[in-house]
C-alpha cells in the first residue's frame, strides 16, 4: 500500500522534529556539531551528484537508442532506394531492347487498327506502363529526399550519443568524488570517535536520553533488537541474475529482477537489489533491523493501477523509475523526514548507490520521504 501524501502541515511538522533531532545529537559537543553539518552539506552534494549521474545515465541509453533507430533507418531507406534504382534499370533496359519510344508507338497504332472493342487493351497497357514509370521516378526523387534527411538526423543522434556520453562519464566523476568526500568526513568522524553517527549502541543512547517519548521508544527498540537480534547476512557479492538487458518500463522479465534481502515479495533490478541488500544489512547492523520496504517493482499495468488510485501524486504510467526496477518505496521511519532512521537513510545511501530525488524531498513539488532510486 502506497503512503498517502504529506499535507504541508505535516511536512512542517516532520522538518521541525529534523531539527530537534540534529540538535540533539550534537547538544554540548562543537566538534559533533561541526562533523554534522559538514556531513549533511556532504551528503546532499552526495545525493544530488548521483540524481545527476542518472539523468545523465538516461539521456544517455536514450540517445544511444535514438542513434541506433536512425541508422537501422537510414539503412531501410537505402535498401529501397536501391531497390527503386534497380527497378529503374530494369525499365530501361527492358525499353531499349524492345525498341524504346518506338515501341510504345506501335503500341499506338496497334491499338487503332485493331477492332475498336478490343482498342482498349493495348492502349491500357501504355497507360498502366506510364502511370508506373511516374511514380518510379516520384518514389526515387521521395526516397533520396528521405535518405538525405534520415542521413542528417543519424549523424546529428549519433553526436548526441557522442554528448550525452560524455556528460554521463563526467556525472560519475563528479558522483565518485562527492561520494569520497563523504567517505572522508565518515572516516574522519569514527577515528575522532563520534559512533553516533556510524554505530547504532551510542545512537541508541542519544535516542533513550531525548525528552520524546517516541525516540525514547525507537531507542528501547534498537537496544532490544542489538540484544535479541541473530541476523543472518547473505552473500551480497554477487546478483542473483546476469540478465542486465535494457526493457521497456514495465516490462522486466524475472530473470531481470532479483529479491531484496528481508522484504518478501519485493524485487528490483540485479545491481539495485545488490546495491539496496548491503544497505539494509547495514541498516540492519545499525539500528537492529532491515529497511522496511512498502513498494518495488512496478509492472505497466501496476502503475495503471497506482495512477488510478493516487493520480497527481503517482507518475504517468510507462515513466516509473519504479517500471525499471530502480526505485523503492520504503517505510519503518524512513517515510518521515524527522526521523533517525530517515537522518539515517540520508547519510548512508548515496555510499551505496541510492539517492533521494530532487522533487521527493521536503522542497520539491511531490514530498515524499518514503521514496528513493537507485543511480547506478
Amino acid at each position: 500500500m502506497e503512503p498517502e501524501p504529506l499535507s504541508k502541515t505535516a511536512i512542517a511538522l516532520q522538518l521541525e522534529q529534523a531539527d530537534k533531532l540534529l540538535a540533539s545529537l550534537s547538544a554540548g559537543n562543537a566538534k559533533l556539531a561541526a562533523l554534522l553539518a559538514e556531513l549533511d552539506e556532504l551528503t546532499t552534494a552526495a545525493n544530488e551528484a548521483l540524481e545527476a549521474k542518472a539523468a545523465a545515465d538516461s539521456a544517455a541509453a536514450e540517445a544511444a537508442a535514438r542513434a541506433r533507430q536512425s541508422r537501422e533507418t537510414a539503412a531501410r531507406m537505402a535498401e529501397e532506394l536501391e531497390h527503386k534504382h534497380q527497378m529503374l534499370k530494369d525499365w530501361a533496359f527492358s525499353a531499349y531492347a524492345g525498341g524504346g519510344w518506338t515501341a510504345e508507338m506501335v503500341s499506338v497504332f496497334d491499338a487503332l487498327l485493331t477492332d475498336p472493342e478490343k482498342a482498349g487493351n493495348p492502349v491500357g497497357d501504355l497507360t498502366y506502363l506510364t502511370e508506373q514509370r511516374i511514380t518510379l521516378f516520384a518514389d526515387i526523387r521521395r526516397l533520396t529526399d528521405r535518405q538525405a534527411e534520415v542521413a542528417k538526423q543519424a549523424e546529428a543522434d549519433a553526436e548526441l550519443t557522442r554528448t550525452t556520453a560524455a556528460a554521463a562519464r563526467e556525472a560519475k566523476a563528479k558522483a565518485d568524488e562527492a561520494l569520497e568526500a563523504q567517505k572522508a568526513v565518515i572516516a574522519k568522524a569514527e577515528a575522532e570517535q563520534v559512533e553516533v553517527l556510524v554505530n547504532a549502541a551510542p545512537m541508541a543512547a542519544m535516542l533513550l536520553g531525548m525528552a520524546s517519548p517516541e525516540a525514547k521508544a525507537r531507542g528501547q527498540a534498537i537496544v532490544d533488537a542489538l540484544m535479541e537480534r541473530n541476523v543472518d547476512l547473505p552473500d551480497i557479492d554477487k546478483p542473483c541474475s546476469n540478465d542486465t538487458k535494457i526493457y521497456a518500463n514495465g516490462q522486466l522479465p524475472a530473470s531481470a529482477l532479483c529479491p531484496l534481502w528481508q522484504a518478501p515479495g519485493h524485487y528490483a533490478r540485479p545491481d539495485a537489489a545488490v546495491a539496496f541488500n548491503a544497505l539494509s544489512q547495514k541498516f540492519a547492523r545499525d539500528l537492529g533491523r532491515p529497511i522496511c520496504v512498502t513498494s518495488s517493482y512496478r509492472s505497466f499495468s501496476q502503475q495503471v493501477a497506482v495512477k488510478a488510485r493516487r493520480g497527481f501524486w503517482a507518475a504517468t504510467p510507462g515513466y516509473s523509475q519504479h517500471g525499471f526496477g530502480k526505485a523503492l518505496d520504503l517505510c519503518g521511519g524512513i517515510n518521515d523526514f524527522g526521523t533517525i532512521e530517515h537522518l539515517w537513510m540520508k547519510q548512508n545511501a548515496p555510499l551505496f548507490g541510492w539517492f533521494h530525488p530532487s522533487w521527493a524531498r521536503a522542497g520539491g513539488n511531490k514530498p515524499e520521504p518514503w521514496h528513493w532510486e537507485y543511480a547506478g
